[in-house]
């Protein structure tokens, strides 16, 4: 098979079917090794500085996040990330992750296991066999448990960031109401 007909057959699979965020992620990097092989004048996207080449037709020298952006209906910045997942996972822990529904489809997880070290990732991957994902970053000390009441403010804390001055001043005239009422007061308050 050629390499231009192994790139379709990439990009056939990426759009046809709906791949876990692993798969794409995957696809996208080995689609971008064949893609710049076969263009190593589009790496850059082309050369759009020197006197030599402005006056040159460079229709040709469209990067490979680009084109996959294009070709498959994603931003360029995600193509971009995902070619970034690939290559922090690296092709043995890509295939060793193919089977886990746990963490495949999460792009999230994914990145989180990319930016542990080598034995980090071993320790969650032997964990994950039997316990879910957020327990088993509990149990290893790579995430603080929260209890519910922690969890509900970093929840409304995290929302508040892109509320206006108006909407802040509603929130803190019904947070007044609810406590001088007794309503929303618990005994075992976190501060």
């Amino acid at each position: 098979m050629s390499e231009q007909a192994r790139l379709n057959d990439i990009f056939a699979a990426l759009s046809v079917t709906a791949p876990t965020a692993l798969d794409r992620a995957a696809g996208l990097y080995e689609a971008k090794r064949i893609y710049e092989a076969l263009n190593p004048r589009a790496r850059r996207g082309g050369d759009r500085r020197s006197t030599a080449f402005r006056g040159r037709d460079q229709s040709e020298n469209i990067s490979f996040r680009s084109h996959a952006a294009a070709r498959l209906g994603l931003t360029p910045r995600a193509v971009e990330l995902d070619i970034e997942l690939a290559a922090d996972l690296g092709d043995a822990l890509i295939a060793e992750l193919r089977g886990n529904a746990v963490v495949a489809d999460n792009f999230a997880r994914l990145r989180f296991i990319a930016d542990l070290d080598d034995a980090g990732r071993r320790k969650l991957l032997a964990r994950l066999a039997t316990a879910k994902f957020n327990d088993a970053l509990i149990d290893l000390g790579l995430r603080r448990e929260l209890d519910a009441q922690e969890a509900l403010f970093q929840s409304i804390a995290g929302r508040l960031e892109n509320a206006s001055a108006r909407t802040l001043r509603r929130l803190r005239d019904l947070i007044d109401r609810k406590l001088t009422s007794g309503r929303g007061t618990r005994t075992n308050t976190a501060a």
